[in-house]
């Protein structure tokens, strides 16, 4: 809840000097517990946090820890994963449901602002109330798809309407993959789609040609958002 400092001086400082400190302790072996953080370990990682989302740096912590102590490098997974669960942590705390927060963090490429834009995005459709179908819909989806290997269709075996009305939708959604606000768009604009598909075909039918070309669209639609969350973690409520 400290002022954070102001000049671009200021915050490469504060901000080295608060990973060089996690650098150094996770190389010795000193790791918070439970009960003891004599070394304000958290404390670090909350503020170089906060610096991080303050200026909104985009990119993989893990690069910023090599380069203020390279010689670290075989750490700093562990730092990074230390430093994103302080991320976890304050989102939840927003408040932000937990397993919305879960989603977003397993697609993580420890971008933690990244991290950050989506869960908050996601957050205010839950806010208003519109994000439960959402998550109903695509993590019906995504748990049909899980296992299957390969996105596409071929458009000659569709049966229904409705499948040709997915497909047709999926196509004109433009490529926003890192747009957060665009995939959002676009999540909400391809739901009744995807509900409509659920409603007029049987996905997992006995004819495997078939089951397998509505997976295979089912899951190029899931592919175009799994930079958004991975609706499979969501809760069912």
């Amino acid at each position: 809840g400290d002022v954070l400092p102001q000049t671009p001086e200021g915050r490469a400082l504060a901000l080295a000097e608060r990973l060089t400190l996690l650098s150094q302790a996770w190389s010795i072996g000193i790791r918070p517990s439970a009960t003891n953080d004599a070394q304000g370990l958290r404390r670090a990682a909350g503020g170089a946090l906060q610096i991080l989302l303050s200026i909104g740096h985009r990119g993989d912590i893990r690069t910023l820890l090599d380069r203020v102590c390279p010689a670290n490098r075989a750490h700093h997974a562990d730092v990074a994963a230390f430093i994103q669960g302080r991320l976890k942590a304050l989102l939840i705390a927003d408040p932000l449901p937990a397993d919305l927060v879960e989603a977003v963090i397993a697609t993580t490429g420890m971008d933690l602002v990244y991290d950050a834009m989506r869960a908050r995005a996601l957050g205010s459709l839950v806010r208003d109330g519109s994000f439960g179908p959402i998550k109903i819909t695509f993590r019906r989806a995504a748990g049909l798809v899980k296992e299957h290997p390969l996105a596409g269709c071929d458009p000659a075996l569709f049966q229904s309407p409705a499948e040709q009305a997915l497909y047709t939708a999926l196509e004109l959604v433009p490529d926003a993959q890192g747009e957060v606000d665009a995939m959002i768009g676009a999540l909400a604009a391809l739901k009744p789609h995807v509900d409509h598909l659920f409603d007029a075909v049987l996905v997992m039918c006995d004819d495997l040609s078939l089951r397998n070309n509505r997976l295979g669209l089912l899951k190029a639609v899931t592919q175009r958002f799994e930079g958004l969350a991975d609706f499979t973690r969501m809760s069912v409520e």
